[in-house]
């Protein structure tokens, strides 16, 4: 099932450092499942939407047409998600999910990228590198709106990152931390809304710390967060009226290589719980 590991302060048992979701499987139900990219009179739209099929022919759980809930996660986001309850066709062991107007996502854009794996050089986007108050400071280059882009394959790792340090044998406890400096040209600010940076560098969550504020004079968002050395994705991402907007700046393809995790719960009412009985992970151009 989901789980919960909280941290909390030695001195303030009330006080949590830190929170972080995992999830413990049983894999009892395999999962065939797939992506359909859509093409239509030669034009691609701009959703990606899966397919499942569930073989309950191992098991012995009672009537999982309707205690079975199907959850769908694209990049690790717990914050962009699809959960479906009922089943679209159900055979005799198998439970088939093809209602594609459900079980459907924006297809995105590629993540951008940064490395501060060392300090001896510029790589990538990194267009200055600083050593004050015994503080690496790393200034990227700018990026730009992207919604009228046409689509480029970028290579990524769909939002996570990798703590990593050039030259060390333990980046874990090796790499240092420094101040990265991110940077939105736009001419005008927003009327509404605010930017993010975003990805599993921030936890996938929005916060001040992650908040972009608009610089006049640059005429450009900006932000500033305090990163491991390593290898980052990041995506600039608006929440306007409490709705998240991941596409206003990053543009929408469907032809974006996503990562897209299935999780099926079984509603156990024995044990009043639902149990995490199969998890599988696909990509959208494998």
């Amino acid at each position: 099932g989901n789980y919960i590991l909280k941290v909390f302060d030695n001195s303030n048992p009330t006080q949590t450092i830190i929170t972080k979701r995992f999830c413990v499987v049983e894999q009892k139900v395999p999962i065939d499942a797939k992506v359909r990219i859509m093409v239509q009179s030669g034009y691609f739209y701009n959703d990606q939407e899966l397919e499942a099929l569930l073989d309950f022919s191992g098991t012995e759980l009672y009537n999982p047409s309707q205690n079975t809930k199907l959850v769908l996660l694209k990049n690790y986001n717990w914050n962009e998600t699809v959960v479906i309850s009922k089943p679209d066709m159900i055979r005799e062991n198998e439970l088939s999910y093809t209602n594609y107007n459900l079980l459907k996502f924006k297809g995105g854009n590629e993540f951008h990228h940064l490395n501060i794996k060392g300090i001896e050089y510029n790589v990538d986007n990194i267009v200055n590198i600083d050593f004050i108050d015994n503080m690496y400071h790393f200034l990227l280059a700018p990026n730009t709106d992207r919604t009228f882009d046409k689509y480029i394959f970028e290579p990524d790792i769909n939002g996570r990152f990798k703590i990593d340090v050039n030259q060390r044998t333990d980046p874990a406890t090796e790499a240092d931390y420094s101040y990265v400096y991110f940077t939105l040209k736009m001419d005008i600010p927003l009327q509404t809304g605010d930017i993010f940076v975003w990805g599993a560098l921030t936890n996938y969550e929005f916060s001040n710390e992650n908040k972009m504020t608009y610089n006049f004079e640059e005429k450009a968002y900006e932000c500033r967060l305090l990163l491991k050395q390593g290898y980052y994705d990041y995506q600039y991402v608006l929440i306007d009226n409490n709705k998240i907007d991941y596409t206003y700046i990053e543009g929408n393809h469907t032809q974006t290589d996503n990562d897209y995790t299935i999780l099926v719960y079984y509603k156990d009412i024995r044990g009043n719980y639902d149990r995490l009985i199969g998890v599988s992970e696909i990509s959208s151009n494998k």
